[in-house]
């Protein structure tokens, strides 16, 4: 589909929740970390997925699938003790052979998905090993998400390798009960790119203390995405909007900045199911973001960025129109979705 050649040299790392996705259409590999690292290795890029599984059979399952994607699983550890049984305390309160996360997914006939989280599980445990601050410190990027930030483990460790990034995206997926408002507020801040949708736009600002304007007036959406810029150094940021595509604000200095829009290609494709056509979106932007040179802390310099929301919403319709968070790319189908015109 496009990306390999300009990736060149150097590594993502990928860190967050190891899930199955249980939906009406079967069961498959989840967890958005691990979504957008396997898109990333089908777009030409070389990942490390950091996590944690069970000691059990989705666990090793888990580690084939990514293994089989391309996608480096030296980062993936796993429990050692048998699973809990009975109660306990909360997600993530230290180890103690949790198993690896499992979700229900609920799927509307507009293809959106609810969730429900098994917990704890054992990516709340994941450890603060020194192999992972060296990948993290020697990775191009590191993308991380909110959800991750459940658990006292798994966010203590997130807190403790990711200031070491040379760039950091946030991956903003707000699931209620799972909400740490000041963790999350504390994770953009610093962040090279965030990504997040047009419903949790206001709720971030909010959380930061920023004016949040109304969900869907794209002036307010505009306005909103260069405060949270500013607010948090991000060079960029990205509002996604389900169906009707994405926008993205580029940082350009003292409030400035460039507004993109694409309108997404939701009339080329039959909707299946949602899930993970975010996570490929974010794959796709990543790689066309990263500049060329190591230590810039902004975009590439030659960027196109409505090719660039193009590229990411092609890929996002075509995830959508298939069963599962993580299929196999289709180039040709994916071109033939960029190449819809209504």
């Amino acid at each position: 589909f496009f990306i390999g050649a300009h990736f060149m040299s150097g590594f993502v790392v990928c860190l967050g929740e190891t899930l199955f996705d249980s939906t009406p259409a079967g069961i498959f590999l989840g967890g958005a970390p691990g979504n957008v690292a396997v898109h990333l290795s089908q777009l030409g890029a070389k990942v490390e997925f950091a996590s944690r599984v069970g000691d059990d059979l989705l666990g090793r399952e888990a580690r084939r699938r990514l293994s089989s994607y391309g996608v480096g699983v030296s980062l993936l550890q796993s429990e050692t003790t048998p699973p809990r049984s009975g109660g306990g305390g909360g997600a993530g309160d230290g180890p103690g052979g949790c198993e690896t996360g499992f979700v229900l997914c609920e799927i509307a006939p507009n293809g959106d998905a609810t969730y429900t989280f098994n917990e704890p599980a054992a990516w709340d445990v994941l450890a603060a090993e020194p192999a992972l601050l060296s990948a993290v410190a020697a990775a191009r990027c590191v993308v991380h998400g909110s959800l991750a930030l459940r658990a006292p483990v798994t966010r203590s460790t997130l807190v403790s390798v990711v200031g070491a990034a040379k760039r950091r995206v946030f991956d903003v997926n707000l699931r209620p009960p799972h909400v740490d408002e000041p963790a999350i507020a504390s994770a953009a801040a610093g962040a090279w790119l965030i990504k997040l949708n047009d419903d949790e736009l206001p709720e971030l600002a909010r959380m930061l203390g920023l004016e949040a304007g109304a969900v869907g007036d794209d002036a307010a959406e505009r306005a909103s995405a260069a405060q949270l810029a500013t607010a948090t150094g991000a060079a960029a940021v990205c509002v996604t909007r389900g169906a009707k595509g994405a926008a993205l604000w580029v940082a350009g200095g003292e409030g400035e900045g460039e507004w993109s829009q694409h309108s997404g290609f939701a009339a080329a494709v039959d909707a299946r199911d949602t899930i993970g056509a975010g996570d490929s979106f974010l794959a796709s932007l990543i790689l066309s973001l990263l500049p060329d040179e190591p230590a810039s802390p902004g975009v590439r310099h030659e960027l196109d960025a409505t090719d660039a929301l193009a590229r990411a919403c092609a890929i996002g319709a075509f995830v959508a129109s298939m069963p599962g968070a993580t299929p196999k790319h289709d180039a040709d189908a994916i071109e033939r979705i960029r190449a819809f015109a209504p």
